[in-house]
């Protein structure tokens, strides 16, 4: 009997590469998915955290300076950059979320009562950063007033303190009141760019008022906890008697001397023409 030859059939290599092929995609994607739901979140997080630092800093310098041009009286316009959008985790981010800024009018006000008839009221804008996270911890950044605050879930924090000073011998008060105004259209955008804030003192129109016999400062405010650790860490050592309440929505300041003698207060109300602008600073 003659034997024949057996010999490789190439459909069955075929098949064995296909076959390979599939597993080798598998694996792929197993590990992609792994990485994915293990490491991508923690990368996300980190960046978000640094962006968010970043953004903080460059609030920092916007209170920076309008606080410098209020100390200046100086009209020259400066512009202070804010970034939306963090960096991208190449091929793993596909998603990248756009924050906003606004400027919203009348949200924080200085009150002052005295035992006469002779009161004031100032309001203020206030100017708002906002980028939504999807694993750090939400947070907001908000200048008003001359107070830098953040606010971050239920609660805020102050980064900066507004001017509250005790002069003559600590009889005075002397408080700088930061107004801003948002310029009309200008107060919003939202992307995922860097956007310039520009404010410019309104120089003509600084005012300066002196009220005697003061019987308490109020500030009405979203940020009552912020403001409240503002004014307490500005008077704590100052020798002045006071005392302060805070409620959800304002800071209440009362004042008296133990002689039964009352305080002035000097208010110095320095009005910031402020606005976003749509033209966009390349990231």
């Amino acid at each position: 009997m003659k034997l024949r030859k057996l010999r490789s059939n190439e459909s069955d290599h075929a098949f064995v590469g296909i076959v390979t092929a599939v597993l080798l995609i598998g694996l792929i994607v197993v590990v992609l998915a792994l990485v994915n739901v293990t490491y991508v979140p923690q990368w996300v997080k980190d960046q978000e955290a640094s962006h968010m630092d970043t953004v903080g800093n460059q609030f920092a310098q916007l209170k920076y300076a309008v606080s410098i041009q209020s100390i200046a009286n100086d009209s020259t316009v400066l512009s202070s950059p804010v970034t939306l959008a963090r960096n991208e985790i190449p091929f793993f981010d596909s998603t990248r979320s756009s924050g906003s800024l606004k400027i919203t009018s009348d949200t924080c006000s200085l009150s002052i009562e005295t035992n006469t008839t002779e009161n004031l009221s100032i309001s203020s804008d206030s100017i708002k950063g906002f980028i939504p996270n999807t694993y750090f911890v939400q947070q907001e950044y908000i200048l008003e007033g001359g107070s830098l605050i953040l606010r971050q879930d239920d609660s805020n924090v102050l980064l900066g303190k507004p001017s509250f000073q005790i002069t003559e011998y600590g009889k005075n008060l002397s408080i700088t009141f930061l107004k801003i105004n948002g310029v009309s259209g200008k107060t919003f955008v939202a992307g995922q760019r860097t956007y310039p804030i520009y404010t410019e003192v309104l120089k003509n129109d600084v005012q300066t008022h002196t009220l005697n016999n003061v019987t308490n400062v109020t500030i009405e405010t979203e940020y009552a906890e912020s403001w409240y650790n503002a004014i307490n860490s500005s008077l704590l050592y100052s020798g002045f008697n006071f005392t302060m309440t805070a409620l959800s929505d304002s800071v209440r300041l009362d004042l008296y001397d133990e002689t039964g003698d009352f305080y002035n207060v000097i208010i110095r109300e320095v009005p910031i023409s402020c606005q976003i602008a749509y033209g966009i600073v390349e990231s």
